[in-house]
């Protein structure tokens, strides 16, 4: 009999760090729309190009101040625009957009995340699932298109679509 398998979360370490968030179906990345700076802008699916849209810088929220409670959560930063992932409303249905927006402090699920761990394949891949709705980063369809909408979905095990590897910048 095979042991459960077990999920973990992100280690503190990782605070500050700079990453790119590859989509395990695609290989697209998680990528801010032109790395543009307005409220509402779509995160999306985009191949590789190492742009500052393609950048986000994790920041560990303080424990006791979010709605991830005792586990705490993290800020996903773009570099280039300096806003944060964000779930429309904090909308728990299936295929709410995430977009970026100007960061409103710690407390606000619509921005915080769980960053859930686990090696996949012999290489580690993570989850990243909002704090407010329970949803995770979803590549759309699994579509690797250029401009296809990452988008909240309840979990569904560790589907290639809802799988993001990091890699540090």
């Amino acid at each position: 009999m095979s042991e459960p398998e077990q999920d973990y979360l992100l280690p503190d370490e990782w605070d500050g760090k700079v990453v790119y968030l590859f989509n395990e179906a695609t290989g697209t990345m998680l990528d801010l729309g032109a790395g543009a700076s307005w409220n509402g802008n779509p995160v999306i699916g985009w191949e590789f190009c190492g742009s500052g849209a393609q950048q986000w810088r994790l920041q560990k929220v303080q424990s006791g101040q979010n709605s991830g409670g005792a586990w705490g959560a993290w800020v996903l930063r773009n570099v280039a625009a300096n806003t944060v992932l964000d779930l429309n409303c904090g909308d728990d249905n299936d295929g709410t957009r995430l977009q970026g927006w100007e960061y409103t402090g710690a407390g606000n699920g619509n921005q915080e995340w769980m960053i859930i761990t686990k090696e996949y394949n012999n290489t580690s891949r993570c989850i990243i699932q909002n704090t407010a709705s329970y949803t995770v980063a979803d590549m759309a369809g699994g579509n690797r298109s250029n401009g296809t909408p990452i988008i909240g979905w309840h979990r569904d095990g560790w589907n290639g679509n809802q799988l993001w590897r990091m890699q540090l910048v």
